[in-house]
């Protein structure tokens, strides 16, 4: 498979870290600087969301087919809910509870990733 020889968990674990400063810098920095790119707070969000939800995707369900760890795949399952449901349903929430869950899920995820790819390892020994 050609996503394999791709670091994907790097790649995942990137974009989660990326999302989580995101929402750590908006409320300072991001709701300055994204409207003069063109960019919405809550459409940033939702392409980050994306980014994230596809990597884990790509990473965690061909990984689990080999390894069938359900912990891990209920932490993926979990943590991408909390990133989903803070990206899609953010303004009903508030900017507190959106900030939360959204960092919640992508720790969640990060770990996941890691966790993803010790198994691998292991696999490949």
């Amino acid at each position: 498979m050609v996503f394999r020889k791709i670091p994907v968990d790097q790649l995942g674990i990137i974009a989660s870290t990326i999302c989580i400063l995101h929402c750590a810098a908006a409320p300072f920095i991001g709701l300055a600087v994204l409207p003069l790119l063109g960019l919405k707070h809550d459409l940033t969000h939702m392409i980050l969301a994306g980014f994230v939800l596809s990597l884990a995707l790509l990473s965690i369900i061909p990984s689990y087919l080999k390894h069938r760890d359900n912990s891990m795949l209920i932490a993926a399952t979990f943590g991408l809910s909390l990133v989903l449901i803070a990206s899609f349903g953010g303004e009903s929430l508030g900017e507190f509870w959106e900030i939360a869950l959204i960092s919640m899920g992508n720790i969640i995820v990060i770990y996941t990733h890691s966790k993803n790819r010790k198994l691998c390892k292991c696999e490949s020994r």
